[in-house]
């Protein structure tokens, strides 16, 4: 499914300069959203990053644990979340735990894992997660 031009504007306004640099990068985009990016990063002031080459996600490292939970949900929203931003993320171990919650203490939870390249991305991202940015207001949800 190709997403429209106003839509994919507003999601990149949305985005962090971390994660607009990251997604523009990541050599994934179309051709005509990889320009409407570029348009954000200049009118941003941002430096455009030079593109060689396609930057895949095995270039940016191992993948690293972020943070670790013991209820999978917990990790999907933040991989979700992440991902949103243009990070790429994985949850270890969220089969394992989930079939069987005691192997999950076991464990010591789920992994939720970046790669190492985008680990400064990834924690600025989590510490605006953890601080509660991304909670939905329960006062505009439907009754």
């Amino acid at each position: 499914m190709e997403l429209d031009r106003a839509t994919t504007l507003a999601h990149l306004s949305n985005l962090e300069d971390a994660a607009l640099i990251a997604l523009f990068s990541s050599g994934k985009l179309s051709e005509a959203a990889s320009a409407l990016a570029r348009a954000e990063i200049t009118r941003r002031d941002l430096a455009i990053p030079e593109l060689t080459a396609p930057i895949r996600t095995d270039d940016l490292g191992e993948f690293l644990t972020l943070r670790t939970y013991l209820e999978p949900t917990d990790g999907h929203l933040l991989a979700a979340c992440l991902q949103a931003n243009g990070i790429p993320s994985l949850v270890a171990d969220a089969n394992t735990v989930q079939t069987n919650m005691l192997l999950g203490l076991a464990l010591g939870g789920v992994r939720v894992q970046v790669p190492a390249g985008l680990m400064p991305a990834a924690l600025e991202l989590l510490q605006r997660y953890e601080a509660g940015e991304f909670a939905l207001d329960e006062n505009t949800l439907p009754e």
